[in-house]
């Protein structure tokens, strides 16, 4: 932008400022720096004012990176004790707010390792989100109120300043000619990519919005001037008094706090767990039966997702393992950093590694920052080519043993990864077992080596340094054992036939594997059997209400909008085009035809594919259905007829896809015997002709030939009117929605839109939209049926009163014959309003929400 452009910019914004009434002229209390600036603040790296960041701050942002945020809800600190009294009460007050409004909360630290710790350094400032270990919240004169509190322990929770949004140049001008020349960098928007709105409005009331004049070089105007809703906006920006709404829904809906439990945590075969409380935060503790050795994380914890923290464990058979390290001790379980033939150590190490874009986030048994893990540190001094070194104790080959396995997890996650090389040392020979080469992409993986020892032997695991600092290696879970006890088709057969479940007071013992001949499951309660695969990229997510990203995913479960779950694939940052999640079903017994059915959603311009795999007992897992790209908006309906010849189970595979607006869901499925019935396919094709978002059209509803106005299709609000209806779409925030403008409307007129005529279907549906009445004496909304026979019935109606926001409305309907639906807009007044609806869909099923 030129400075001349840049000048008569701020030339209008002085005289828009000038023109506000009185009481918005800037105050001496508006000059007044804002704390949060932290001018003259230099011995820490800072962005935006007050945000602490290492180089790694754009990529690893936590509101899109979901091991950024705190898991169980709870945030442990600790306050440092030479703060005065007065600011411990107001740390106090300012958790209080949270604690009350939230399902996060703020506890003394006892002895986690990942905490905050507020203290009095230079500067007000917070990282953001969950870094992992110590983490600086820091308070200093000018910050002591609750309000600028909330604003830095936002930040801690995973939130950014709200005019950073992508979005934000719609809402806000910045005035660049007025910032100082240092902070101009202070003021970048990011992209979507980087952070997650939540499907939130832009909030000028947010406890995290700069002030107006935030930066100024002239305090008196502005750096910053909304754009709609001037006055309004100008009084609620930079408040730092309490959260806004839009700050709790933000919180409560990162942190999924409708999820308030998880399900079965699941069952080891030849082992079990204890614990009977299943809420968010709550642990089971796992064990073996005797003879048994447990293999995985012994304890795991219900997350905020409502999935519980890590992997079932195993309990293999403890008289032919020889021996396993999960590296929860320094101690390393006996095995020896090589000091002698190698440049580096592994390093020691919880939660992320210290460098963008390499490396893992947590561990591979506890899959949290509590868990340890050994990598190799790629940044300087170490150079490319340099190795570290691990060697086990001398290894004794048991007596009987047949082939030895060894199983370990590995991350090689780095544009310039290195090698992992496995050797097996007997005597003076050292055989090289395998060599994994260059990046193999974010999370962990598993290999197995098969070894045929003969006596004594050591074995050493090699991490080779790649061309840059983005090429840490990672190793976990060591397991070095009879391979009988690893492969798991040799593991299944054992138990196939063995299956029984024995439940106690607080846990359940698994001594084997049950199998189903018919499956239900709407993931409403648990996830009804079903597992994340261990070798994937990423896990599948229970949920309830919406997906965290804006023009993606299902708005809310496909039958209960209140209170039903569905799983899905949070697309956004740090997943990356190609990314895979698996998630299995139990065992079916097979020998049968089966007809196998599903809801999936798949909406979003960024959408990859979603694969349904099936793997018999034995055979190789073959995709037998697949859809890819954007499905658009709605459950789709998907029936598979399978004639399985042995035991199987199912697998969901979700493929990330070029965006984070790739969020892909599934929901009630169905295994059956015999045939499937193609009932459901005028279902299908019923809802087809009914779903709209108006995004190009009026889809398949037509205008009514007795209106005396028609609707119309507009995005954004009208402008010249008083009441100029909503200021976005419902369905992107920048879309087309469908109205009816009643100003100057007589009493009696009539505006009606129509369906086509639909098929008969014995099956229940509900008719969802969303819409939105503002004005007065604005006119009453109706939804009508009828069909040939029957007079026309209204099944729903407003009272002609103003919402001011987006409402959501359920219709029932049953019908034994065609029928049309209409939605009528009539004033019984002279009108003075604006009614419009969106996202008309059609589902089969009950109605979650009744509203009118």
């Amino acid at each position: 932008m030129s400075t001349k452009i840049t000048l008569l910019i701020l030339i209008v914004v002085a005289f828009e400022v000038q023109c506000l009434p009185i009481q918005w002229r800037p105050s001496p209390k508006d000059i007044e720096q804002n704390p949060e600036e932290n001018n003259g603040v230099t011995d820490v790296n800072l962005v935006e004012g007050d945000i602490l960041v290492d180089s790694s701050w754009r990529q690893r942002n936590a509101v899109n990176n979901r091991n950024k945020v705190w898991d169980i809800r709870i945030v442990p600190y600790i306050v440092e004790e030479s703060f005065p009294d007065y600011v411990k009460i107001s740390i106090q007050a300012a958790m209080d707010q949270f604690h009350q409004l939230t399902c996060v909360r703020f506890k003394p630290r006892a002895s986690e390792s990942d905490y905050i710790h507020i203290r009095q350094l230079s500067g007000c400032f917070s990282e953001v989100g969950k870094r992992g270990g110590t983490q600086n919240v820091s308070l200093t004169e000018g910050c002591f109120q609750p309000g600028t509190i909330m604003h830095e322990l936002m930040h801690a929770l995973g939130f950014w300043h709200e005019q950073s949004r992508s979005d934000r140049d719609d809402y806000i001008s910045v005035l660049w000619d007025n910032i100082q020349i240092e902070h101009k960098q202070n003021f970048e928007k990011v992209n979507p990519e980087q952070v997650n709105t939540l499907g939130a409005p832009y909030d000028f009331g947010s406890i995290l919005h700069y002030k107006i004049n935030t930066f100024a070089i002239d305090p008196s105007m502005p750096t910053l001037f909304p754009k709609v809703n001037v006055t309004e906006a100008v009084r609620s920006m930079g408040q730092r008094e309490k959260l806004s709404q839009v700050d709790i829904y933000k919180i409560n809906s990162l942190y999924n706090c409708s999820i308030r439990s998880c399900g079965d945590p699941g069952i080891p075969v030849n082992g079990g767990w204890d614990g009977d409380d299943f809420t968010v935060g709550s642990n089971v503790t796992y064990s073996c039966s005797p003879g048994y050795l447990l293999v995985g994380s012994r304890v795991r914890w219900c997350t905020y997702t409502g999935i519980w923290s890590g992997k079932v464990p195993e309990c293999i058979l403890a008289l032919n393992t020889i021996s396993y390290c999960n590296f929860e001790t320094p101690d390393l379980c006996g095995w020896q950093q090589n000091t002698a033939d190698d440049q580096q150590n592994f390093t020691y190490q919880q939660g992320a590694t210290p460098s963008a874009n390499t490396g893992p986030d947590f561990d591979h048994t506890l899959q949290t920052s509590e868990g340890h893990y050994l990598y190799l540190e790629a940044s300087e001094p170490s150079a490319r080519g340099h190795r570290a070194r691990l060697t086990s104790p001398l290894v004794h080959k048991p007596l009987g043993a047949q082939d030895i396995c060894l199983r370990f997890a590995y991350s090689m996650y780095g544009s310039e990864a290195g090698e992992v090389i496995t050797y097996m040392i007997e005597g003076a020979s050292n055989e090289t077992l395998q060599t994994i080469t260059g990046d193999q992409g974010p999370g962990w993986k598993t290999t197995i080596i098969r070894l045929k020892p003969r006596e004594t032997f050591k074995i050493v695991l090699e991490a080779v340094r790649g061309m840059s600092f983005k090429s840490d290696i990672a190793l976990d879970d060591v397991l070095l054992t009879s391979c009988i006890n690893i492969e798991s088709e040799t593991d299944v057969l054992k138990q196939l036939f063995f299956p029984k479940t024995l439940t106690g007071n607080k846990g359940k013992w698994n001594a084997g594997i049950i199998l189903q001949t018919i499956h239900t499951c709407d993931f409403n309660k648990d996830m009804c059997g079903w597992t994340q695969a261990a070798d994937d990229t990423f896990d599948w997510t229970l949920i309830r209400g919406t997906t965290g990203s804006s023009a993606t995913g299902p708005q809310c479960d496909r039958r209960d909008c209140k209170k039903g779950q569905y799983i899905y694939i949070e697309t956004s940052s740090p997943r990356v085009r190609g990314d895979t999640a698996q998630v299995a079903s139990p065992y079916f017994e097979g020998t049968s035809k089966k007809c196998f059915s599903f809801y999936y959603n798949m909406y979003g311009d960024g959408m990859g594919s979603l694969n349904l795999i099936l793997q018999e007992f034995g055979g190789k897992p073959r995709i037998v259905w697949s859809k890819k790209g954007d499905q658009g908006q709605g459950w789709k309906k998907a029936n598979l007829q399978l004639t399985p010849a042995k035991v199987f189970q199912l697998v969901f595979e979700g493929v990330r896809g070029d965006s984070y607006r790739g969020d892909i869901a599934v929901d009630d499925v169905t295994l059956s015997d015999g045939e499937c019935s193609d009932s459901t396919n005028q279902a299908k094709a019923t809802q087809t002709k009914v779903d709209c978002d108006f995004e190009t059209d009026f889809c398949s509803w037509v205008q009514a030939s007795q209106n005396t106005v028609d609707w119309s299709r507009t995005r954004g609000a009208l402008t010249g009117i008083k009441y100029g209806g909503p200021m976005v779409d419902k369905t992107t925030g920048k879309g087309y929605y469908a109205y009816v403008n009643t100003y100057g409307m007589k009493p009696s007129t009539l505006a009606r839109i129509s369906s086509p005529m639909l098929p008969v279907n014995q099956t229940d549906f509900c008719f969802h939209f969303w819409y939105y009445t503002d004005g007065a004496n604005v006119g009453a909304l109706s939804v009508l049926v009828n069909t040939n026979t029957s007079p026309e019935t209204t099944l729903w109606k407003t009272k002609g009163t103003s919402s001011t926001n987006w409402r959501e409305a359920g219709v029932q309907l049953t019908s034994k014959e065609p029928f049309k639906i209409s939605m009528s807009v009539e004033v019984g007044k002279a009108g003075k309003g604006v009614v419009a609806v969106d996202d008309v869909t059609l589902v089969q099923g009950q109605c979650a929400i009744m509203i009118g």
